[in-house]
């Protein structure tokens, strides 16, 4: 049975587009066959992330209106061969489309596929309760701060109303200096917080906000994109592995590093 996962957040901007894109390329890797939907109608971000922007032919809402058939819209990466792409669509209001179709296209094509994973949109409107209607699980993604998990929080009242299971929290840009000072909430705090087990954590790479997410795939080393193989492996094995993400800034080799950088400032 295919895994339909809702990847949603409260607040916007906290980087569930690139967790999405970069996720989906770490369970393609490890065999399975994924397939990444943008539900964010009219604010779609996700084929530009995947760099298949010029590949679209046909999108989501061309298969709501029966332009296409599903499988149609449906683009696979060229670099990782079990990572497909349904597009969303640029410049059009959800108003007066029929999205009481879209958990009906989201079924079909799930039987194709080990993963789904919807990109919802940020918030709690009528689009974030559709994408609901379509999965089966979910995962909340949030940043280290106040404003982050004050959304989030009404975001997992909203799927517990639903009776969607949370599978856990990715907590995204955080930087273990700032958590070792005490400046910035751990992964634990979010946890405790958010009354939610941790299925992973991002630290903050400046490279993840500079470039799209496949173009940080293509960049990244094995340390950057080890937190996204942590994750998809949590998710295979329903395993809580972290990534240590304060180890570089403890003993004599860390206190050098938070003296370098402040020098640098």
């Amino acid at each position: 049975m295919s895994r339909k996962i809702v990847v949603t957040s409260g607040k916007g901007g906290v980087g569930k587009t690139t967790i999405v894109a970069l996720l989906g390329i770490a369970l393609a890797l490890k065999k399975q066959k994924v397939l990444v939907v943008d539900l964010d109608i009219g604010l779609n971000n996700l084929d530009v992330s995947l760099n298949i922007e010029q590949d679209v032919v046909y999108d989501l809402v061309d298969v709501i209106e029966e332009k296409c058939t599903p499988k149609q819209a449906i683009i696979q990466n060229k670099t990782v061969e079990n990572l497909f792409v349904l597009p969303a669509c640029h410049f059009y209001k959800t108003t007066g489309l029929r999205l009481e179709q879209l958990p009906m296209v989201i079924n079909f094509l799930a039987k194709d596929f080990d993963f789904v994973l919807l990109d919802c949109p940020a918030g709690i409107d009528n689009m974030f309760k559709v994408s609901l209607m379509c999965a089966n699980e979910s995962i909340v993604v949030v940043t280290p701060t106040i404003t982050s998990l004050k959304d989030a929080d009404k975001v997992v009242s909203k799927l517990f109303e639903n009776s969607i299971p949370i599978t856990g929290v990715v907590v995204n840009k955080i930087r273990g200096d700032l958590v070792l000072k005490k400046q910035m909430f751990s992964h634990l705090d979010v946890s405790e917080i958010l009354k939610l087990p941790c299925l992973g954590v991002v630290p903050d790479v400046d490279c993840l906000s500079c470039f799209s997410a496949f173009e940080c795939f293509t960049l990244f080393n094995k340390r950057q994109f080890y937190p996204f193989c942590l994750i998809a492996n949590n998710l295979l094995k329903d395993k809580k592995d972290i990534v240590d993400y304060t180890k570089q800034y403890r003993g004599i080799c860390g206190i050098l590093r938070l003296l370098l950088k402040k020098l640098i400032k």
